[in-house]
């Protein structure tokens, strides 16, 4: 558990819950802090201290835009979307 983490946590959570129309639940498992916007998933947080992970879904255009910006902490960093391969 990291002091850094649960502070990202929180503020994820507070934030998803601040926009307008969020649904918030656990329809996949007791321990995954779902939010939700018009039936759509858009962040997940995990509820265990040791495994501190938020997911932050987005459309593509968006991931490939921020695929190149520097995280702000080492989990971000070994989750951050890759960029997509040059054909």
């Amino acid at each position: 558990m990291s002091a850094a983490g649960d502070r990202l946590q929180d503020t994820a959570r507070q934030a998803a819950l601040a926009l307008p129309d969020v649904s918030h639940g656990y329809p996949f498992a007791p321990g995954l802090d779902v939010y939700k916007v018009a039936g759509k998933v858009f962040l997940i947080v995990t509820d265990d201290p040791d495994e501190q992970i938020i997911t932050v879904k987005c459309e593509p255009e968006h991931a490939r835009a921020s695929a190149g910006r520097p995280a702000h902490c080492p989990a971000a960093r070994a989750s951050s979307p890759r960029r997509p391969r040059e054909p």
